[in-house]
């Protein structure tokens, strides 16, 4: 469960969303940015390029476990294992 910071309860996602579409556009954003989605770019963007490990991205998406994160989003190290390989392939004069 979510909580508001504020005061503790728990969050109500709809007033939550419609806080978020508020603010989004105040801010002149113009496009369908729901949460979910928006959580799937940060999670991406992290993992693509190895700017995180799967648990610091878990623990910041607050998942229950790396496990989940990595099941969930796992998908985007295929990139790191190729670029990872990259480098043994130099190392061995490839």
């Amino acid at each position: 469960m979510d909580l508001d910071t504020a005061t503790g309860r728990a969050l109500d996602r709809r007033s939550a969303a419609r806080s978020h579409e508020r603010a989004l556009r105040s801010a002149g954003v113009d496009l369908p940015a729901r949460f979910h989605v928006i959580r799937h770019s940060v999670a991406s963007a992290m993992l693509a390029d190895g700017a995180a490990s799967m648990r610091t991205a878990s623990e910041i998406l607050g998942r229950a476990s790396p496990r989940l994160t990595a099941d969930t989003y796992g998908h985007v190290q295929d990139s790191a294992k190729v670029a990872a390989l990259s480098v043994v392939e130099r190392a061995l004069g490839g």
